[in-house]
Protein backbone atom coordinates (compact mmCIF):
# COMPACT_ATOMS: atom_id res chain seq x y z
CA UNK A 1 0.00 0.00 0.00
CA UNK A 2 1.13 3.35 -0.88
CA UNK A 3 0.72 6.06 2.14
CA UNK A 4 2.46 6.85 5.53
CA UNK A 5 1.17 6.26 8.99
CA UNK A 6 -2.25 4.44 7.75
CA UNK A 7 -3.77 1.76 10.01
CA UNK A 8 -5.51 -1.93 9.26
CA UNK A 9 -8.51 0.15 9.88
CA UNK A 10 -8.11 2.50 7.28
CA UNK A 11 -7.79 -0.40 5.15
CA UNK A 12 -10.63 -2.04 5.99
CA UNK A 13 -12.36 0.95 5.81
CA UNK A 14 -11.52 1.35 2.13
CA UNK A 15 -12.19 -2.05 1.78
CA UNK A 16 -15.96 -1.60 2.52
CA UNK A 17 -16.88 0.94 0.69
CA UNK A 18 -14.93 0.15 -2.15
CA UNK A 19 -16.20 -3.74 -2.46
CA UNK A 20 -19.31 -2.18 -3.53
CA UNK A 21 -18.12 0.69 -5.59
CA UNK A 22 -15.58 -0.92 -7.52
CA UNK A 23 -15.64 -2.90 -10.83
CA UNK A 24 -14.83 -6.39 -9.97
CA UNK A 25 -10.96 -7.40 -10.87
CA UNK A 26 -9.50 -4.34 -9.21
CA UNK A 27 -12.04 -5.12 -6.54
CA UNK A 28 -10.68 -8.87 -5.98
CA UNK A 29 -7.05 -7.44 -6.60
CA UNK A 30 -7.70 -5.28 -3.53
CA UNK A 31 -8.60 -7.84 -1.45
CA UNK A 32 -6.08 -10.16 -2.34
CA UNK A 33 -3.34 -7.34 -1.29
CA UNK A 34 -5.55 -6.87 2.32
CA UNK A 35 -4.98 -10.26 2.81
CA UNK A 36 -1.13 -9.78 3.02
CA UNK A 37 -2.56 -7.08 5.96
CA UNK A 38 -2.98 -9.38 9.10
CA UNK A 39 -5.11 -8.20 11.98
CA UNK A 40 -3.10 -7.86 15.10
CA UNK A 41 0.05 -6.41 13.31
CA UNK A 42 0.80 -3.28 11.99
CA UNK A 43 1.12 -2.37 8.28
CA UNK A 44 4.51 -1.30 8.43
CA UNK A 45 5.25 -4.98 9.44
CA UNK A 46 4.56 -5.93 6.12
CA UNK A 47 7.12 -6.08 3.22
CA UNK A 48 6.67 -5.77 -0.73
CA UNK A 49 4.77 -8.16 -1.53
CA UNK A 50 6.56 -10.39 -4.20
CA UNK A 51 4.91 -10.18 -7.97
CA UNK A 52 5.08 -13.96 -8.40
CA UNK A 53 2.97 -14.64 -5.37
CA UNK A 54 0.76 -12.11 -5.78
CA UNK A 55 0.08 -13.78 -9.38
CA UNK A 56 -0.35 -17.27 -8.00
CA UNK A 57 -3.19 -15.69 -5.46
CA UNK A 58 -4.80 -14.20 -8.11
CA UNK A 59 -4.76 -17.52 -10.43
CA UNK A 60 -6.27 -19.58 -7.28
CA UNK A 61 -8.45 -16.93 -6.68
CA UNK A 62 -10.65 -17.90 -10.42
CA UNK A 63 -11.97 -14.17 -9.81
CA UNK A 64 -9.91 -12.69 -12.62
CA UNK A 65 -11.04 -14.02 -16.43
CA UNK A 66 -8.79 -11.23 -17.89
CA UNK A 67 -5.24 -12.89 -16.41
CA UNK A 68 -2.98 -13.57 -19.35
CA UNK A 69 -2.11 -17.68 -19.94
CA UNK A 70 1.36 -15.96 -21.09
CA UNK A 71 3.83 -16.17 -18.08
CA UNK A 72 5.91 -12.75 -19.76
CA UNK A 73 2.27 -11.29 -19.94
CA UNK A 74 1.62 -11.42 -16.73
CA UNK A 75 3.31 -8.60 -14.88
CA UNK A 76 2.30 -6.42 -17.30
CA UNK A 77 -1.18 -7.31 -17.29
CA UNK A 78 -0.72 -6.97 -13.26
CA UNK A 79 0.39 -3.18 -13.77
CA UNK A 80 -2.57 -2.36 -16.08
CA UNK A 81 -4.59 -3.86 -13.10
CA UNK A 82 -2.94 -2.07 -10.37
CA UNK A 83 -3.64 1.30 -12.84
CA UNK A 84 -7.13 0.73 -12.96
CA UNK A 85 -7.66 0.20 -9.49
CA UNK A 86 -5.63 3.17 -7.92
CA UNK A 87 -7.72 5.30 -11.25
CA UNK A 88 -10.99 3.66 -8.98
CA UNK A 89 -9.62 4.59 -5.61
CA UNK A 90 -8.57 8.17 -6.56
CA UNK A 91 -12.30 8.71 -7.59
CA UNK A 92 -13.54 7.34 -4.48
CA UNK A 93 -11.26 9.61 -2.62
CA UNK A 94 -13.21 12.95 -4.21
CA UNK A 95 -16.41 10.75 -2.58
CA UNK A 96 -14.58 10.54 0.80
CA UNK A 97 -14.68 6.65 0.27
CA UNK A 98 -10.94 6.77 0.38
CA UNK A 99 -10.22 9.13 3.38
CA UNK A 100 -6.79 7.45 4.03
CA UNK A 101 -5.73 8.52 0.16
CA UNK A 102 -4.61 4.72 -0.25
CA UNK A 103 -3.49 3.80 -3.24
CA UNK A 104 -0.99 0.57 -4.55
CA UNK A 105 2.97 1.24 -5.59
CA UNK A 106 4.65 -1.04 -7.79
CA UNK A 107 5.88 -2.88 -4.71
CA UNK A 108 2.03 -4.00 -3.78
Amino acid sequence: MNRKNFSLKDIQLLSDHYSQAGSAEPVALFQIVQGFYPSGHTPDSVGPIPVETLIEKIKASGNFLSLPEQTDDKKPWLNSMREKLNSELLALMSERGNPASLSLNSDF
